[in-house]
């Protein structure tokens, strides 16, 4: 709650003590005026506190980096009493992603809204609290709510299935003598295509990598 600022109850004080020393009946009205101002500022804004609900309606489980989510907001005002101005703001630890509104809300009326967001990387992300604020229509009490509800979802990296070819290739990367064998393999399948029986060209291919380091050790001095 925000107290009233300085100057109006400086302002106050003077009035009170200026119609103390006129005795203007005028002043001493303006006084009693602006002080059930303030009573009625206070009790609107402690009337809202207890009158505003959130329901916020997240996404659990397991996600990939990628996809996509939405969110579904809900604050309803079960009092008579309207409200001018709320601000709601979410503190989501997520990247890039603000679900949060400003808007006014009726007397026993409500206010709907979807929120759509992307998982932008891994790890373990929390949805909520939500926070609200709001006051009086003069803006002399400001209340904040926070409502503590969270929902926590775990995004993992894409998964991409290895296909034999991505296997030779990342082992001939740390492997050079093998190579020669990713070589083979993809003449495996351009061999299979124009007919010719693909074990055989493998087998074909591998003796001739091993025979030829024998041929050289056999000339030798």
């Amino acid at each position: 709650m925000r107290m009233p600022r300085l100057p109006l109850v400086t302002a106050l004080a003077l009035l009170l003590f200026f119609a103390y020393i006129t005795a203007i009946p005028l002043a001493f009205k303006l006084f009693y005026a602006l002080v059930l101002l303030l009573v009625m500022s206070y009790l609107w804004s402690r009337l809202l506190r207890n009158a505003l609900v959130v329901k916020r309606t997240s996404p659990e489980g397991q996600f990939q980096v990628g996809d996509e989510f939405e969110e579904r907001f809900l604050v309803e005002n079960r009092s008579w009493v309207p409200v001018p101005l709320i601000e709601l703001t979410d503190f989501s630890n997520l990247s890039g992603y603000n679900p949060g509104r400003v808007f006014s809300l009726k007397g026993h009326k409500s206010r709907r809204w979807a929120s759509k967001g992307k998982f932008k990387q891994r790890g373990l992300f929390t949805f909520g609290p939500v926070e609200l604020r709001f006051g009086d229509p003069f803006g002399l009490f400001t209340q904040t709510v926070r409502f503590p509800g969270t929902h926590s979802v775990v995004v993992s990296p894409v998964l991409r299935p290895v296909g034999p070819d991505d296997t030779f290739a990342t082992m001939a990367r740390f492997f050079p003598l093998l190579r020669p064998l990713h070589i083979s393999g993809i003449e495996l399948g351009r061999r299979h295509a124009s007919g010719r029986r693909p074990l055989a060209a493998l087998l074909e291919k591998s003796a001739q990598m091993i025979h030829l380091p024998l041929v050289f050790l056999s000339r030798g001095p």
